[in-house]
């Protein structure tokens, strides 16, 4: 029997760790315990630890071969590491990630996760075989989604899995998660990031297409946050939805 558990136990700690890191270089002298490196190499090699075996053979965790939450950030740990020059680090881990892009190809439905009816895979899976080439997979995934959600939303099956779409043309979303700083719009297959401070609202309308944007530099002044001096905002259209308009930036007021 392992010890050390399922490797979902070490996903929250692996994005931790890279977001101390990136506090640091977002807003340089929050840190005050270690240096930036230090909480970049500890992402890392909590990652790597997941992947690897004991005296005996055996892995130090299970279900490291399926999609694990919050995978993307492990797409930002590669490329933390290679920016600060650690090549070999990001070397080795490109190679697990791909030997497991791999291994999806392999199997009909690579979607499991500890429980049969989770969906937490899906992430993991399309996302490396996007970074490898494999856009049949790629595309697989995303019809794995549609797949259990319909185009029109039934409560008794999948719950409320379209969520804000399923009602009027317009809507004004308030972020509420840990991060507040991505937002996908499914009708339009659009995904929105900023890089530092905070996406405190957005809006969209069905009817018009149109998209708006709030930004902070900070979730809460009160909480005594580092505020961002600068942020980068980024959009792109990783689905093709069909009759959804092609996305053009207004420039207006900026």
């Amino acid at each position: 029997m392992l010890g050390t558990g399922i490797s979902q136990f070490y996903c929250n700690r692996r994005v931790l760790y890279w977001g101390l890191y990136k506090a640091e270089r977002i807003a340089p002298g929050i840190l005050s315990k270690q240096t930036p490196g230090w909480y970049l190499l500890q992402s890392y090699n909590t990652v790597m630890f997941a992947f690897g075996t004991q005296s005996d053979g055996l892995a130090n965790t299970e279900y490291n071969d399926l999609g694990l939450i919050g995978e993307n950030v492990w797409k930002s740990l590669l490329k933390s590491l290679q920016a600060e020059n650690y090549t070999s680090e990001a070397s080795e881990l490109k190679l697990i990630m791909k030997s497991r892009a791999d291994h999806w190809l392999t199997l009909a439905d690579p979607f499991s996760s500890e429980q049969p009816w989770d969906s937490t895979a899906q992430e993991a899976v399309y996302m490396w075989s996007k970074v490898f080439g494999h856009e049949e997979m790629a595309n697989c995934t995303i019809n794995s989604i549609r797949g259990y959600s319909p185009t029109i939303a039934h409560w008794g099956w999948n719950g409320n899995a379209r969520r804000y779409w399923d009602f009027g043309t317009a809507v004004t979303v308030q972020p509420r998660d840990a991060v507040w700083r991505c937002v996908y719009i499914a009708p339009l297959g659009l995904y929105i990031t900023v890089d530092a401070g905070v996406i405190t609202e957005f809006t969209f309308s069905s009817r018009s297409g149109e998209v708006g944007i709030q930004l902070a530099d900070v979730v809460d002044q009160n909480l005594g946050t580092v505020p961002a001096t600068s942020a980068v905002v980024k959009y792109k259209k990783p689905a093709s939805v069909a009759g959804s308009p092609d996305i053009q930036l207004d420039t207006a007021g900026l």
